[in-house]
């Protein structure tokens, strides 16, 4: 586990043969998800999306998901990769990312850019964070 408190800075910039259209990621730390882009109807899509939340915890490792959205039942799971949060501390962590499927088959690829700036994390940084959250759903 890696003690963490500063800011989290993700770029997510696209996806390419992924096995749906309609996908969007999530970026999580643990078991909390902190990220979400915007849906992007194509098996590449490109979401240019940044995003910057406050953090503060214990966490061993990122998981990065894509879904494919479906408006008539529960999204889909298209396949993720998980980062150990040890890398972040070496400085910015930029690369072409494979997706695996639950199964450990490929599942495409993400490309994208994370960082972290140590600091301190008020509460009002937290609510923040949480009333943009629930703006972009």
């Amino acid at each position: 586990m890696v003690q963490m408190e500063g800011k989290l800075t993700a770029v997510l910039m696209s996806g390419s043969d992924l096995k749906g259209d309609d996908a969007y990621a999530i970026v999580k730390l643990g078991k909390k998800q902190v990220i979400k882009t915007n849906k992007d109807d194509s098996h590449n899509p490109e979401w240019n999306f940044t995003r910057e939340v406050h953090i503060k915890g214990d966490y061993e490792e990122m998981t990065i998901a894509v879904y494919e959205d479906d408006d008539f039942s529960s999204d889909d799971f298209l396949g993720s990769v998980t980062i150990p949060v040890s890398r972040l501390s070496g400085g910015p962590v930029n690369g072409t990312f494979a997706l695996q499927t639950k199964e450990g088959e490929p599942a495409g690829e993400i490309k994208a850019i994370f960082s972290f700036e140590a600091g301190e994390v008020s509460i009002f940084d937290q609510l923040k964070d949480k009333l943009h959250d629930s703006d972009s759903d």
